[in-house]
């Protein structure tokens, strides 16, 4: 959620007033279905039953819209390489979260309460079954009210331990209010009924009160995926996974083309198009189409091909077949991971739905 001034394009107002309008028609719960409804685990029956304003609606529907600069992390204090969609992993020993306030973070409309998982005998209790079900007050922060360098201690984990950190989002505005509530967790985007990773892990954290750090965005869909509704660090644990903002966002936008069609120039056009949609920044966007061209997507039968040479340099290229991609001299050849040569031949690509 982007706290700064939004400058919209008069085509995004215009796209805002059709939506509004839309809304106020009778497509207001096609479209807040499509947003806030799921998987069982993403509103409450309470919810269900009492539909949302049509502010509301447009609260959670706008953010989407309007984005000017899709899924940027905002710069925080002591950012170091913030993984989203990794895993918060123990070390082993005791485990105390610090609460980072961040500028801005006041002004969040929706109030976001942190839970986690998994309970073990003898630690505090901190879960949440979510689904809007209740917010208990067990929680270990919220964003309007905890205070900066405010200490919970978690209790003591097994090293190696994945602390599966929950906030619910009460998206009505109000302190325990009537919802309807977002359920989103730390780790892969599969774990979340919108089937996007709502959370990054910074391992490289170096600012206040140290630790490993971890930020939430809130707002289904992802909105300006800043990552800063909650933010806050933890002692004894480290990031596992995930990948870097770039990459992130560039997965995401690939992921709406079909990589299976029947030409590569299709999917070339869909990914550009995709990535002018999301506003996307001009060399990212690039970046993007770049990495498309530079795949396997609609070339049947092709793969990408690693070649790593005598000193150990390694690079990409696209062969018909995996019987072409033979090593160097001296060196080696092994056929990618990925489908583009942007990711093939790195240790881990990132997952998408």
């Amino acid at each position: 959620m982007d706290r700064r001034p939004i400058q919209m394009t008069r085509a995004k107002i215009g796209l805002a007033v059709m939506v509004a309008v839309a809304m106020a028609a009778g497509l207001k719960s096609w479209v807040l279905a499509r947003l806030i409804s799921g998987s069982g685990g993403g509103t409450s029956v309470k919810a269900q039953q009492r539909p949302p304003s049509l502010l509301k609606g447009l609260l959670l529907v706008m953010p989407v819209l309007l984005v000017t600069n899709a899924f940027a992390i905002d710069p925080y204090p002591g950012e170091g390489h913030p993984a989203i969609g990794a895993s918060v992993i123990t070390n082993g020993g005791d485990v105390k979260a610090t609460f980072i306030s961040v500028p801005g973070e006041a002004s969040a409309f929706y109030y976001d309460y942190l839970y986690v998982e998994p309970l073990l005998p003898g630690n505090p209790d901190f879960s949440n079954g979510g689904g809007g079900t209740g917010e208990t007050p067990n929680f270990i922060f919220v964003n309007h009210g905890s205070t900066a360098g405010q200490v919970v201690d978690l209790g003591t984990f097994p090293a190696g331990t994945e602390l599966v950190f929950h906030v619910v989002a009460d998206t009505s505005g109000r302190p325990f209010g009537p919802g309807p509530y977002l359920d989103w967790y730390t780790g892969p985007a599969s774990r979340n009924a919108d089937g996007f990773a709502h959370a990054w892990v910074d391992g490289a954290y170096t600012g206040p009160y140290g630790g490993t750090a971890v930020g939430f965005e809130d707002f289904a869909g992802l909105g300006a995926a800043n990552y800063q509704d909650i933010l806050y660090t933890f002692t004894n644990v480290t990031g596992q996974g995930g990948c870097d903002a770039q990459t992130a966002t560039r997965a995401r936008i690939d992921a709406q083309c079909d990589c299976g069609v029947l030409t590569h120039g299709t999917y070339v056009r869909c990914v550009a198009r995709a990535a002018k949609t999301a506003a996307v920044s001009k060399t990212l966007a690039r970046t993007i189409k770049q990495c498309a061209a530079n795949s396997t997507c609609g070339r049947s039968g092709f793969v990408t091909c690693c070649r790593t040479n005598k000193k150990g340099v390694t690079k990409c290229s696209i062969k018909h077949g995996a019987a072409q991609c033979k090593a160097p001299k001296d060196g080696q050849a092994r056929v990618g991971t990925h489908a583009s040569c942007c990711d093939a031949c790195t240790a881990a690509g990132c997952s998408v739905p």
